[in-house]
This record gives structure tokens, C-alpha cells and sequence, in this order.
């Protein structure tokens, strides 16, 4: 089915560009280790990083899955979900389909997995959840992006080409793969 699509860098590029504008303090390359829990008396939280500590009247967490792992007050809250992507390649561009959507696609299983193509002709794929899903300790409170889910590791090598007509005698292959967490609200 035809589901929305958008550019996450942009997006964040473009409110970072306003947010400069108006004074923001951006210090990037500069790991969080930890967030007081409680404001100081003087209305300011206490923010370790690796450059020191620094006091802020306000914090924004953009870290998705791994919140609990700087600030422990959501560790029952949010949950680090693991999960797997990679961008596919069609090796002869003169022949690529025209795919203008981005996709969800529902296996028998019941588990969702994303197509997403690009407007270099790539597709990233997103899912194969098939592979892992009883292994907790795989994907389930897990926020370690360093590693792949390796029974994943090979689920997109031939992934459009198996499903896809229009890709079953192109050439395609698997560019990049890589994890990543995002978040998911304890269900109690």
C-alpha cells in the first residue's frame, strides 16, 4: 500500500538552519553520558558530555531508542527496538522500474517490512523481522547498533528480485546493510 515518504536529514537539516538562527547551542560529536533526573535549584538540568558538564534550561532528546540509556527515568518507558535495513541496487540504471511510492508490505506471517526507493534508482528495504523475532535479546531491549541481527544479514540479497516481476532478471544486489534502534512504547 502507498504510505508517506520523506527525508529525515533534510527535515532535521532544515529545523537545525532555523534553530542556529535563533541562538541554538549545537555541539555535535560530543557524547551524552547522562541527564539529571531532577531540575537544580536555579531551574537547570545537569548534562554530562564527553567535552564536560553543561547546565540547560532545556533539553530536546533526539536519540529515539537509546533515551533510557542516557537518562534512566524512561528506562521503563521506552524501549529500544533493534531492527535491520539496507539499500538495494539495480546494476543496469537505463532499466529501472518507476517506483513512486513508498511501501508497506504485510508478509503471511503478519510482520510489516518497508520499501522505500530512492531518486538514485536504489530501494532500502526495512523488516525482515521473520528471521529474529524469537530471539528477544536480538531486537528487544537491545539499542547496539554496531552489530548487524545476524540472522538477517542475508534476508534482502535477493529480496526484489524474488518478489518483485519487474525486477526478476535485473541485476540487483544488496549495496549496504546496517542496524539501527528506534523506539517502542512498554506495553504493560
Amino acid at each position: 500500500m502507498p504510505a508517506c515518504s520523506f527525508w529525515p536529514y533534510k527535515l532535521v537539516c532544515g529545523l537545525l538552519k532555523v534553530a542556529l538562527s535563533k541562538g541554538l547551542n549545537l555541539q555535535t560529536n560530543t557524547y551524552v553520558k547522562s541527564v539529571s533526573s531532577q531540575p537544580l535549584r536555579d531551574g537547570f538540568s545537569e548534562v554530562e558530555t564527553s567535552r564536560g558538564i553543561i547546565k540547560a534550561r532545556k533539553i530536546l532528546f533526539a536519540t529515539n531508542g537509546y533515551t533510557s540509556a542516557i537518562s534512566p527515568i524512561y528506562e521503563n518507558i521506552i524501549v529500544p527496538y533493534k531492527g535491520i535495513c539496507s539499500q538495494t541496487v539495480v546494476k543496469d540504471q537505463d532499466v529501472v522500474p518507476n517506483l513512486s511510492n513508498t511501501y508497506n508490505l504485510h508478509n503471511t506471517s503478519g510482520n510489516a517490512e518497508y520499501m522505500n526507493p530512492r531518486p538514485d534508482g536504489s530501494i532500502i528495504l526495512g523488516g525482515g523481522k521473520d528471521t529474529f523475532k524469537h530471539d528477544y535479546d536480538l531486537y528487544w531491549n537491545n539499542h547496539d547498533d554496531s552489530t548487524l541481527i545476524e540472522p538477517a544479514e542475508h534476508y534482502f540479497d535477493n529480496y526484489i528480485s524474488d518478489r518483485f516481476v519487474d525486477y526478476n532478471c535485473r541485476d540487483t544486489s544488496v549495496d549496504t546493510i546496517w542496524s539501527g534502534s528506534k523506539c517502542c512504547p512498554k506495553l504493560f
